[in-house]
């Protein structure tokens, strides 16, 4: 690829005409006379005297130079690095339309190397490249002594390379990868606390920011993956927009959260729908998908697998003050049903407890697995109840009916029964647990609650 070095030029007239001041060692060549002058950083053009053949001492340009027939600044005496490589095959040219030859036969044309002064530090040398004249000085590459520079457009566009390490894009600026693949690697190797992250991407959203349109919503994603095509016809590829993958093998000592994939919602956030959230997109057109959630895997090792599709029983993290969930996890349905856990509630003898409690005023049907655990008499000897019992809430007033059914228990009589009210303070259902001897029970139940419709 050619590269030039073009001086600035023009004709005699147009020289004469605009009568420019040039810069303190700046050149200057008159294509009509093929004559220089070089600036003071003062005297305009007109004032300034040509350096003619006779003027030029090409002497001084140092050793070798010599002037040619056709007004050429030519030496043969460049010297390699490499001292055993001959000196002759270096020659570098200078004509007098300010194009450079390089020794390698390279041109270098419309470009501008100039020394920009600063203070202390901040002297610096930039050059700029421009593929004509008039754009010639407003693409520039600088260092100064904290960072180096790119910059387009007449500084609009700046790539800002950090003695940190930091590379700064300017606004809104892509990385555009041609063969569709990056590869960033490091190694975690700090001991302590504190995060490292392979790839860290953080966008700080203004209190301003977004649009109030419906129909012309705005986002703002600090990491968007996305997979784009059409009509693909191979049958075994992987397709997806963000991909994550833990693969930790042997042991893992870490009690905390170990995973492939994890969403996070911040300290002190209280607006976010859901850590994770699968969403689907568009409307312009008929848009499916198999499932929300998925499971597979490729893996035919025996005993490969998952445990569990899916598990809402709390991590213990060994936290203290977190040993358990200040909220149970719950599964809601799109048409408004709930499946929940109540956890175990501990229920005196001869006495009602409340067990369960609808979660909303607007449940009124409700399905309930019961599971009772006591003992008739000594305390080792522990015995199992289990029933259901079905509830429904009526519309015109607060009355509850409700059915206990399908009664097994291990011990000789039941060790509780179970009864249905609506309570006026909260406006919920609640199921209450009699224990018919002095013995204490504990009681968990599993819940389907459907909302009413109106």
């Amino acid at each position: 690829m050619a590269r030039r070095i073009q001086l600035r030029r023009d004709t005699a007239a147009n020289w004469t005409s605009t009568n420019p001041a040039l810069a303190q060692g700046e050149i200057g060549i008159d294509l009509t006379s093929s004559k220089i002058k070089i600036g003071n950083g003062s005297t305009l053009w007109n004032a300034l005297s040509y350096w003619d053949d006779a003027e030029i001492n090409i002497s001084a340009f140092g050793e070798g130079f010599s002037l040619t027939t056709a007004n050429k600044i030519v030496t043969n005496k460049l010297y390699s690095t490499t001292q055993t490589q001959p000196t002759q095959n270096y020659r570098l040219e200078l004509d007098t339309n300010g194009v450079v030859k390089l020794p390698d036969g390279s041109i270098i044309n419309g470009s501008t190397i100039r020394g920009v002064a600063g203070t202390g530090e901040l002297n610096y040398t930039g050059i700029t490249i421009g593929p004509s004249t008039n754009d010639a000085e407003k693409t520039w590459m600088w260092v100064d002594h904290a960072n180096a520079y790119i910059s387009t457009n007449n500084f609009a566009n700046t790539w800002t390379f950090g003695n940190d390490g930091i590379l700064t894009l300017p606004a809104a600026g892509d990385i555009n990868i041609p063969n569709g693949r990056a590869n960033v690697t490091g190694t975690a190797n700090t001991v302590g606390g504190g995060a490292t992250v392979g790839v860290r991407s953080i966008l700080a959203i203004d209190s301003a920011f977004g649009s109030n349109d419906v129909n012309a919503p705005a986002s703002a994603q600090a990491i968007r993956g996305r997979v784009t095509g059409s009509n693909l016809t191979k049958t075994c590829n992987y397709v997806a927009g963000v991909t994550g993958q833990y693969l930790v093998t042997g042991t893992n000592a870490s009690e905390f959260i170990n995973t492939g994939l994890l969403g996070v919602v911040g300290d002190q956030t209280t607006t976010a729908n859901a850590a994770v959230v699968a969403y689907l997109d568009g409307d312009g057109g008929l848009t499916t998908a198999g499932s929300a959630y998925g499971v597979s895997m490729k893996n035919s090792t025996p005993g490969s697998g998952f445990d569990y599709g899916l598990d809402l029983q709390f991590i213990d993290l060994n936290v203290a003050g977190t040993t358990a969930p200040f909220k149970q996890a719950d599964i809601r349905f799109s048409n408004g049903a709930l499946q929940r856990d109540t956890g175990t509630v501990s229920c005196p003898g001869n006495a009602s407890t409340v067990v369960y409690t609808a979660s909303g005023q607007g449940q009124h049907t409700i399905r309930l697995l019961i599971q009772v655990e006591g003992n008739e008499g000594a305390p080792e000897g522990w015995d199992t109840q289990a029933c259901e019992m079905i509830i429904a809430k009526s519309f015109r007033t607060d009355d509850v009916a409700a059915t206990v059914y399908a009664v097994v228990h291990t011990s000789t009589a039941p060790l509780a029964t179970f009864t249905a009210q609506w309570n006026a303070l909260t406006s919920r259902v609640e199921v209450l647990c009699a224990t018919p001897s002095a013995n204490s029970v504990y009681v968990r139940t599993f819940a389907t609650e459907i909302t009413t419709s109106d």
